[in-house]
This record gives structure tokens, C-alpha cells and sequence, in this order.
């Protein structure tokens, strides 16, 4: 990932207390102004060794990464929406510190 600030390839290291992320390059900014790519936060779930966007776990769901669409968060939060799925349409959370993805309740 870019900062959005400086431009060097960071990862995200923790919060502010005013709830801004705080990147490896030292600075501050919320995630919304972080213009991250689906092919992006792909790349970083993965590298964290997580498998929501395999290829296997795609085909498994039936899906392929048409079906997910970035949506605008608000504050720290990156939202994946689902749209075509034998599960039906879902939104999903990015975590920008830990590069999982969770599924949103509600």
C-alpha cells in the first residue's frame, strides 16, 4: 500500500487516539483517504495469509472478483460490497492493521 501523505510503500502499524491510522512511515490519516484498489487490499489479505480472495476459495463460492465492488467507508472503515453469489449480496469490512476482511452483521 501507498501513504497517502508521502507515498512509500507502508504497512499500517496502529491507531491514533483521535482513531487515524498510523503508517510504518510515521504518518497519520484515516483510511478513506487511503484510495486503495480491490486489487489491492487483495494483495495485502494475502500477504497477511489470509485466503478471501484466493482463486480456490473463489471458485468454491462461485464468485470471481467481478463480484466484489469497493464501496466508501466512513472514517477507518473499507467496505467490500458482494454482489453476485450463490450467497447472495453481502458487505464485508477490510482491516487495514491486520488485512482481514470480515463479513458485516446486519
Amino acid at each position: 500500500m501507498l501513504c497517502p501523505i508521502c507515498g512509500e510503500y507502508i504497512t499500517i502499524t496502529g491507531y491514533t487516539k483521535d482513531d487515524r491510522l498510523i503508517a510504518s512511515c510515521g504518518d497519520a490519516f484515516n483510511a478513506d483517504r487511503m484510495h486503495l484498489t480491490l486489487a489491492e487490499i487483495s494483495q495485502a489479505n494475502h500477504d497477511k495469509g489470509f485466503h478471501f480472495f484466493d482463486r480456490k476459495t473463489l471458485r468454491f463460492f462461485g464468485e470471481t472478483m467481478k463480484s466484489y465492488y469497493l464501496c466508501k467507508g466512513t472514517g477507518n472503515k473499507i467496505i467490500i460490497k458482494r454482489l453476485h453469489s450463490k450467497a447472495g449480496r453481502a458487505f464485508f469490512e477490510f482491516n487495514p492493521i491486520t488485512c482481514n476482511i470480515d463479513k458485516m452483521k446486519g
